[in-house]
C-alpha cells in the first residue's frame, strides 16, 4: 500500500467507509506495535522530491537486499513481511536516507512509493573548531569516524528542515511516525518539526559525534507550542521514532541537546489506531492510484493513494474524527466522509464505494519467451510518462486493474510494460486497445534484457549497479575491464585472452558493505592480503561481444575469491549488460 501521511501525524491511505459504534478498547502496547509475518509480495517506487525515478537505491527490507532499476522499481516475491508494518529502508549516495512502512496482504502485492530528499551541502567546518549553521552547534574535537574513534580534519554537513505544516513532509520524512517513548510503550506522534542531519569526510565516510559529546540543535516552531517537549530520534533499523531527552521553547524556537545526529523530532505522543480499509466502484472494481486525504483541525492534512487492490492502512491518531476526501489524478474530488473518532488497537472501517470515479480496466498477460505464463511478473501502465498503476500477474500470467482514467485517452495511448525481475527481463511498451472503458494489452512477450545492469554476488550478498554506475572497456589486444561504483559495492575486473566469447579473469578485487553496514574488502590487489594464485578466478563467458563504443557487452562469470581476514576462498559471480566506452 502506498502511504498516506496525516500531516502531524501519519498513516497510510485511510479510506471512510463510516462504520458507527466502534468497540472501545486500550491502545497502550508495552512494546513495539504487534508483529503478525504474511508471505506477501512488495512493488516499491523510489522518487525525488521532484517525482523523478531513481536508478540504483538499496533498499533493505524483510532481511533481502535490493537495488531500484533504471525505473526507480524494485520487487520483493513472496516473503514474510509484517502486516502491521514492514520497514523499507533506502539509500543511496548524494540523497539523505529514507524509508516507508509498507502494509503487506497475505498472498497479495502491495505498492509502496518513496521520497527521497537530496543532499545539499550545508557548511564545511574543520573537526578542530567550533562549527555553528543552520540551528546547529558542535563543539570543537567532538567529531567521530564511522568506527567511533575521533576524526580529524574537514567535515561536510547537510541538514535537511520538515516542516509539519508542509503536506510534503510527510511524504519525505523517515517511517510513519510510530514511536515507542521513554517507558517503551508504542505511540504516535504529533510533530512540531523535525530537521535532519548528516556528516561525512570529503571523502564520504559517514561521521557523528564522539561518545560522551552532545551538539545543540535550534528549531523554528509556531507560536503557542509547548513550553517543554519531549524529542524523538529516528531509528534506521527499526522505522520507529524513539524518545530521548526534550527540548526547551525560547520565544517561537527549541533547543535541544542530542548525542547523535541523525533525524530528530519534536512532538507530543498520542495513543494509536491501525486503519485498514478499502475503496472500489459500483460494480466492485477495487479502484488503484486514487488519492485520499484524511484532515482535522488540530491535526492538518495528509495525502495518499490506493495499491493495486483498492487497499490502504496505517497507523493513525486514536480518538479523533477525521474528514476524508476521495480525489482522481486530476485533482477533482470524488467523495466526502467523516471517520471515527476511532479507538480500536485495529479498526477496519469497510469499503467504500465511488459512485462515478472516472476509471478504465487495463487488462493483459504476461509470457515469457517461450510463450509460457509469467506467474508474479509485473505489469506497469503509464500514459504520457505518468505511471497510472504497477499490478503484478497472477499464476496464470493474467493482470487486471482498475485505475484512473480522468483525461481523455484519445489524445494520450496507454502503454504497458511488463518485467521480470527475478531474471532482468523486460517487454517492450504495448499499447492497449480502448473498448467501452476496458483497456486490453493482449499478450505480453517479457523476453527483452534490461538495457544495463550489474550483478555482484559475494558469498551470499547480492548488489545490483545500472547504466551509469558501471564501465566496460575493451581492445584490440584482447584484453578488457569491467567495473562499477556504487556507495554499498566497488568491483574493478580485468580480463585477458577473449576467444569465442570467452575471457579469462586476470584479477578482481574491490569491496562489498553487507545489509548490516559492515564493509567487506576481496581480491587481488585492493586487499593486501587476498592472494588470488592458488585459486580460479572463473572464467568469464561472454552472451554479446561489442565491436565498436555504443555497442553491449553482456555475459557473467562464477569462480571463487578471498576475502579479507578469511582463509577460506568464498563464491563470487558476476552478470552483466553494459554499452561499451
Amino acid at each position: 500500500m502506498n502511504r498516506i501521511s496525516i500531516l502531524l501525524w501519519s498513516l497510510l491511505l485511510l479510506m471512510a467507509g463510516c462504520r458507527d459504534n466502534f468497540d472501545i478498547t486500550t491502545t497502550r502496547q508495552l512494546g513495539p506495535i504487534p508483529e503478525e509475518n504474511v508471505q506477501a509480495s512488495l512493488i516499491g517506487h523510489v522518487v525525488d522530491t521532484q517525482g523523478n525515478s531513481l536508478e540504483g537505491v538499496q533498499i533493505e527490507v524483510a532481511g533481502q537486499s535490493l537495488m531500484t532499476d533504471v525505473h526507480g522499481l524494485f520487487y520483493l516475491h513472496q516473503k514474510l513481511m509484517n502486516k502491521n508494518g514492514a520497514y523499507v529502508k533506502a539509500t543511496r549516495s548524494g540523497f539523505f536516507h529514507a524509508g516507508r512502512f509498507a502494509f503487506p496482504r497475505l498472498n497479495k502485492s502491495t505498492y509502496l512509493e518513496i521520497t527521497m530528499i537530496p543532499k545539499t551541502l550545508t557548511a564545511s567546518f574543520q573537526s578542530s573548531e567550533v562549527a555553528s549553521f543552520s540551528g546547529v552547534r558542535i563543539p570543537a574535537n567532538a567529531i567521530a569516524n564511522a568506527q567511533g574513534q575521533p576524526y580529524t580534519g574537514q567535515v561536510n554537513a547537510y541538514v535537511v528542515y520538515l516542516n509539519p505544516t508542509d503536506p510534503e513532509t510527510f511524504n519525505r520524512m523517515p517511517g510513519d511516525l510510530r514511536a515507542q517513548d521513554a517507558q517503551g510503550y508504542a505511540k504516535v506522534l504529533i510533530s512540531y518539526g523535525m530537521i535532519g542531519v548528516e556528516l561525512e569526510s570529503p571523502l564520504g565516510e559517514k561521521l557523528n559525534l564522539l561518545a560522551g559529546q552532545t551538539a545543540t540543535i535550534s528549531m523554528d516552531v509556531a507560536w503557542g507550542s509547548p513550553e517543554t517537549i519531549p524529542i524523538w530520534h529516528f531509528d534506521e533499523t527499526s522505522g520507529y521514532w524513539k524518545e530521548e531527552g526534550e527540548a526547551t521553547l525560547t520565544g517561537n524556537v527549541y533547543k535541544m541537546e542530542v548525542p547523535h545526529f541523525s533525524y530528530w523530532n519534536c512532538d507530543t505522543p498520542a495513543d494509536y489506531t491501525l486503519l485498514t480499509g478499502r475503496l472500489t466502484d459500483t460494480q466492485g472494481h477495487p479502484l488503484a492510484n486514487y488519492g485520499v486525504t484524511l484532515s482535522q483541525e488540530t491535526f492538518g492534512t495528509g495525502v495518499g493513494n490506493t495499491d493495486g487492490d483498492g487497499y490502504f492502512g496505517g497507523i493513525v491518531p486514536a480518538n479523533v474524527t477525521l474528514d476524508l476526501k476521495v480525489y482522481n489524478i486530476c485533482g477533482e474530488v470524488l467523495h466526502l466522509q467523516t471517520v471515527g473518532p476511532l479507538a480500536n488497537q485495529t479498526s477496519d472501517i469497510g469499503t467504500i464505494v465511488i459512485s462515478d470515479p472516472e476509471t478504465i480496466t487495463t487488462t493483459g498477460t504476461l509470457v515469457d519467451c517461450n510463450g509460457n505464463p509469467l506467474p508474479g511478473g509485473l505489469a506497469m501502465i503509464e500514459r504520457n510518462d505518468t505511471i497510472l498503476a504497477i499490478t503484478q500477474a497472477n499464476e496464470n500470467g493474467q493482470f487486471t486493474v482498475t485505475h484512473n482514467n480522468c483525461i481523455s485517452f484519445n489524445v494520450y495511448n496507454i502503454f504497458v510494460t511488463g518485467y521480470d525481475l527475478n531474471n532482468l527481463l523486460q517487454s517492450e511498451p504495448t499499447v492497449a486497445t480502448i473498448t467501452n472503458d476496458v483497456a486490453n494489452a493482449g499478450t505480453i512477450p517479457v523476453c527483452s534484457n534490461l538495457d544495463e545492469y550489474l550483478v555482484f554476488s559475494f558469498n551470499g550478498v547480492s548488489q545490483t549497479l545500472l547504466s551509469d554506475q558501471i564501465t566496460f572497456e575493451y581492445g584490440v589486444s584482447a584484453n578488457g575491464y569491467l567495473g562499477g561504483w556504487l556507495d554499498t559495492v566497488y568491483i574493478s575486473m580485468n580480463f585477458e585472452n577473449l576467444v569465442n566469447q570467452q575471457a579469462t579473469v586476470q584479477s578482481i578485487n574491490g569491496a562489498i558493505r553487507y545489509p548490516n553496514n559492515e564493509l567487506h574488502n576481496y581480491g587481488c590487489s585492493y586487499c593486501g592480503i587476498c592472494p588470488c594464485g592458488d585459486i580460479s578466478a572463473g572464467t568469464l563467458q561472454f552472451t554479446e561481444v561489442p565491436a565498436a563504443p555504443g555497442e553491449y557487452a553482456a555475459g557473467s562469470v562464477t569462480g571463487m575469491i578471498r576475502e579479507e581476514g578469511l582463509s577460506i576462498p568464498v563464491p563470487y559471480s558476476v552478470q552483466f549488460r553494459i554499452k561499451m566506452e
